[in-house]
């Protein structure tokens, strides 16, 4: 057993206000240290492949967008990533990241490398003035991500 917080800053002072104006009081990079030192040990979703059960879904919450930022190999195909190499340790921290708390964890887009085109739904969801607003907003944001108008 091991505390979670035993890397991390809580205490107020002049420097953590620094680091809090600057985007967290925790940097992006110690909380997923802990997670894969303690817990994960480098493992990537591969490992939480499609033929593994039960499906693991992780969110995060894209603050730009305004949506949620579904750790799923449709977003990460938006972003032209590779979510089979991206480290779980990465994805449970960006779902635990509270503003001021922890620094954003920011995912790079690579709109110049992506090959394959974009599923149908999207631009349905889009354009039909009858699709949830979630999903409406959801699609956007995925074409953001595509276009590189925006990381996540």
């Amino acid at each position: 057993m091991r505390d979670a917080e035993e890397s991390l800053s809580s205490i107020f002072n002049p420097m953590s206000v620094a680091h809090a104006y600057e985007g967290g009081i925790n940097g992006s990079q110690q909380f997923p240290r802990w997670l894969d030192d303690n817990l994960f040990h480098g493992a990537t979703f591969r490992q939480l492949g499609p033929e593994h059960r039960p499906r693991v879904w992780i969110n995060a919450s894209d603050i730009y967008n305004r949506t949620p930022f579904v750790f799923s190999e449709e977003t990460f195909g938006a972003i032209c990533s590779d979510l089979a190499s991206y480290p779980i340790a990465n994805a449970v921290a960006a779902s635990a990241a509270m503003p001021v708390i922890f620094a954003p964890v920011v995912l790079r887009t690579f709109p110049d490398r992506c090959a394959s085109t974009m599923p149908n739904w999207i631009q349905r969801a889009r354009r039909e003035a009858t699709a949830p607003p979630i999903l409406k907003v959801y699609a956007n944001a995925l074409t953001r991500y595509r276009d590189g108008s925006m990381s996540t």
